[in-house]
C-alpha cells in the first residue's frame, strides 16, 4: 500500500503533467497538443487490487504509450507488468511503457527488466533530474516551470524567484493549488527544498493565508491535537499528583493521629495503674470518663 506521502505526490502529479507537451516531446519525441490529448486518452477497466488508473495512457499515430510517474515505490516493475498485461487485453496492442521517476536515487538500483522461461520484459525508465530543463522554460505554462525545478537546470534559485513572481499574478484559487505544488515538489529535491527553507519557506510574499494549503493546514490541525493531547496528558499527570500528594498527606495526619491517641492512651492507663481516680484523669487530660473506662476495660484494669 502507499504511504500518504507517495499518494499526495501522486495526486500532484496528476494535476501538472497530463497536459505537458514540452515534456512528452523531451521524453518520447512526438509532439502532441492538450486538445489530442485530451481527446486520444484511453482508459481500461482495473481490477479491485490495482490502486489506481495509469498515470497517462494514450494513442497516437497507431501506438498506445503508457506513462507513470514514480517517487518511491519498490513495487514498479509488478504494477508495469500488470499495466501492460490488462492494456494488451483491452487494446490488442503492446504499448511503449514509460516510468518518469521524479527522485533523486540512482536509476541502476532500479528494476524494471523481468527475463525467465518465456519472458523477456522491460520498459524504459527516465529521471527528471537527468533531462534538461530549458525547454520547460520556454514555455508560458507554469506547469512547466514548476516540473522544470526537478529536471537539470541552471540558475535554480533565480528560477525558483521568477515562478514566485509568475504566481503572484495567478488568481488566490490557482495561486493556492500550484504554491502547494511548488512547495510539497520541492521536497523531492535537496538544493529546492534548501531554498524554501532559508528563504523563509511557506512565508513567501504571495499574499495568502498559509493555512489555506491543504497539506499545511492539516499539519497545522495535527499538530494542534497534538499539543492538546499533551496538555491534556500533562494536566492529568498534576491532577494524579496533586491527588496523589493529598492522599499522601492525609494518611500521614491519620498516622500521625493514631500516635497521638495511642501515647495518650498508654499515659491514661500509667496514670490509673499509678492510683489517679477516673475524675481526676478526665479533669487532667479533658478525656471523656466514658472513653477512659472503655480504654481500662480493654486493658481489663477495671
Amino acid at each position: 500500500m502507499k504511504t500518504k506521502k507517495e499518494k499526495k505526490y501522486d495526486i500532484l502529479t496528476k494535476e501538472l503533467f497530463p497536459f505537458l507537451r514540452r515534456l512528452i516531446k523531451l521524453i518520447l519525441n512526438i509532439d502532441i497538443d492538450e486538445k489530442f490529448l485530451k481527446e486520444k486518452s484511453l482508459s481500461i477497466n482495473l481490477p479491485k487490487f490495482i490502486e489506481k488508473r495509469p498515470d497517462i495512457l494514450f494513442e497516437y499515430k497507431n501506438a498506445i504509450y503508457h506513462i507513470e510517474f514514480q517517487t518511491q515505490d519498490e513495487f514498479m516493475l509488478d504494477r508495469m507488468l500488470i499495466y501492460l498485461s490488462l492494456i494488451y487485453s483491452t487494446f490488442k496492442k503492446i504499448p511503449v511503457q514509460v516510468v518518469i521517476y521524479l527522485g533523486e536515487r540512482d536509476l541502476k538500483k532500479m528494476k524494471n527488466v523481468l527475463k525467465a522461461e518465456g519472458i523477456d520484459y522491460n520498459y524504459k525508465i527516465v529521471a527528471l533530474k537527468d533531462i534538461d530543463g530549458k525547454e520547460l522554460l520556454k514555455s508560458e505554462n507554469i506547469e512547466d516551470w514548476i516540473i522544470a525545478i526537478l529536471c537539470k537546470i541552471e540558475n535554480k534559485k533565480e528560477i525558483l524567484e521568477k515562478i514566485i513572481n509568475k504566481l503572484k499574478s495567478l488568481s488566490p484559487t490557482k495561486r493556492i493549488r500550484y504554491i502547494e505544488a511548488l512547495l510539497f515538489l520541492s521536497n523531492l529535491r535537496k538544493e529546492t527544498r534548501k531554498y524554501f527553507e532559508k528563504f523563509g519557506g511557506i512565508k513567501m510574499p504571495l499574499a495568502i493565508d498559509p493555512l489555506e494549503i491543504s497539506y499545511i493546514r492539516r499539519w497545522a490541525e495535527e499538530a494542534a491535537k497534538r499539543l492538546a493531547e499533551k496538555l491534556a496528558e500533562e494536566k492529568a499527570k498534576k491532577l494524579a499528583e496533586e491527588k496523589a500528594k493529598k492522599l499522601a498527606e492525609e494518611k500521614a495526619k491519620k498516622l500521625a493521629e493514631k500516635k497521638v491517641k495511642e501515647k495518650i492512651k498508654t499515659l491514661v492507663i500509667n496514670m490509673y495503674k499509678t492510683g489517679i481516680d477516673i475524675d481526676l484523669i478526665s479533669k487532667s487530660t479533658n478525656i471523656p470518663k466514658r472513653t477512659i473506662k472503655l480504654w481500662l476495660k480493654k486493658e481489663g484494669l477495671i
